[in-house]
């Protein structure tokens, strides 16, 4: 899946690409937003790794903020 979104994203000359990382409600913040943060960087991560520029590609975490459901 990470493949087809860089892939996407390449083909599109500098677009810049915000991963955002979440968490449940369990826990607390001290936990869960360096959790979020980490899950982001991964996939960040796995953007560069398959050829997006790592200039345009930045992650954060929001823990268990936003929460959709």
């Amino acid at each position: 899946m990470v493949a087809q979104i860089a892939s996407k994203v390449k083909g599109c000359g500098d677009v810049k690409v915000v991963v955002t990382g979440y968490t449940d409600n369990t826990g607390n913040d001290a936990i869960n937003v360096p959790l979020s943060a980490s899950r982001a960087k991964v996939v960040a991560d796995a953007l560069v790794a398959d050829g997006v520029a790592s200039a345009n590609v930045t992650s954060n975490g929001a823990g268990s903020a936003n929460p959709i459901a």
